[in-house]
């Protein structure tokens, strides 16, 4: 099994390797090549910041830009970091749950002074920078996360109990309390009290990602789509890896070659089919399916992925400027947006699909299952079926880190691509 830095490197060349790639990918390889968070927590010691670790989507990134602390997201997609757990976690966890628990196992307790700066070397002594972890409750496997961090690494973590119906009034009211207390105990690790131009400059600066999130992934509806779908992906995915404000420079950038390709009229699908990718995220490394399913011949337009386009997706909305008004907003763009299917509110996700099959016009669904992701397996018929009502065909595929699946999958893709390309 290669490690972590090898294995993001397999997965840079198999993308490089891509006729047609946009030069201004450069800044998300050189990010993604790298998937600790060494870069994050070198820019936080920089700038004298603390650092609070994040699990899952659904935590308030602007809440903890806001008390001057820098979020590092640490869902991990390393087959090598997975393989770390086995001792600790049963074989049938989650991969990401695995694997973000190597990844801390990994990167050990020494000071960060001790460690060799040169490329190539494990990176120790990352996890005493982190002053708390911020881990929404948000499927079974992560239930039990804030004990085993707690216990195993003597984190101090902070649990998010998410609701399961987000339509109920309850729900809304519940979760605006968790995020108002979650300030409270940002503020204290902090020692900083925020301010309303705190929380004003914290939302600014991500609904400039958010505006640069939503124009990259509509680029991909043009008839020839300017950019690879796994680039695309890589892109949101080095969002986890990367400075928010270095994320916005380099997506700028990004965006200007999108459209300046757009007017050309140049792309990448030609007359490729079509794919939407739903269902569990693909984690960097763990890019096989994406890269798979265009080796294959064809192209993914669209996803609905929490470390794809939903990472920036949606912005906070202001009613009322005032301090415990702004924290309430950022509670309900975490919530109330959300399509994750560990919510039982099925229909928000079915109809979330049906707007991404409209606007970017798939001629098939590739549905990936992560080994054990039992919520999004749980909702494949329903998707299924909403498909199917829609005249698109779909494909179920199941991975898991490090198995040596990946000529099974081809096999099925390659046919399940060339059935799209058959006249109806």
């Amino acid at each position: 099994m290669e490690p972590p830095l090898a294995e993001a490197r397999a997965a840079l060349d198999r993308l490089r390797g891509r006729p047609g790639r946009l030069l201004t990918l450069a800044p998300f390889d050189a990010a993604s090549s790298d998937p600790t968070p060494t870069r994050l927590l070198e820019h936080a010691r920089a700038r004298g910041r603390p650092v609070v670790g994040t699990i899952c989507g659904l935590a308030p990134l602007e809440l903890i830009e806001a008390v001057g602390a820098v979020p590092v997201r640490l869902d991990a997609g390393s087959a090598e970091w997975a393989a770390l757990s086995a001792d600790r976690l049963h074989r049938d966890t989650c991969p990401m749950v695995r694997s973000t628990y190597g990844l801390l196992a990994e990167i050990g307790t020494e000071p960060l002074s001790a460690v060799p700066g040169a490329a190539g070397h494990r990176r120790k002594g990352l996890r005493p920078y982190f002053r708390l972890f911020v881990v929404p409750r948000a499927c079974d496997w992560k239930a039990a996360l804030p004990e085993t961090l707690a216990s195993d690494f003597g984190l101090q973590v902070f649990p998010l109990d998410v609701p399961r119906m987000v339509r109920e009034g309850s729900a809304r009211n519940d979760w605006r309390r968790q995020i108002r207390e979650l300030s409270v105990a940002l503020q204290e690790i902090t020692g900083c009290t925020v301010t309303k131009q705190d929380l004003t400059d914290a939302i600014a600066l991500y609904r400039r990602a958010s505006h640069l999130s939503r124009t990259l992934s509509a680029s991909m509806a043009a008839p020839d789509p300017p950019l690879w779908g796994s680039d695309l992906l890589l892109v949101f995915s080095a969002a986890l890896l990367m400075p928010i404000e270095e994320w916005i420079e380099a997506a700028e950038a990004l965006v200007a070659e999108v459209r300046e390709r757009t007017l050309q009229g140049e792309g990448v699908g030609g007359n490729r089919p079509r794919l939407l990718l739903a269902g569990s995220p693909c984690l960097f490394p763990h890019f096989v399916l994406p890269a798979l399913a265009e080796e294959c011949g064809g192209v993914i337009v669209a996803d609905e992925s929490c470390t794809g386009s939903r990472v920036f997706y949606d912005s906070v909305r202001i009613d009322e400027p005032t301090v415990p008004d702004m924290v309430d907003a950022i509670a309900d763009r975490y919530l109330l947006p959300s399509t994750c299917p560990i919510f039982t509110d099925t229909e928000d996700r079915l109809l979330r699909l049906e707007a991404l099959v409209e606007d970017f016009r798939p001629a098939g669904v590739i549905y990936h299952v992560l080994k054990s992701c039992f919520v999004y397996d749980m909702q494949l018929a329903a998707a299924q079926e909403r498909f199917s009502s829609l005249g698109l065909p779909t494909l179920r595929l199941e991975t898991d880190y490090g198995e040596a699946n990946e000529e099974s999958l081809r096999t099925r893709l390659e046919a399940f691509i060339e059935t799209l390309r058959q006249p109806l």
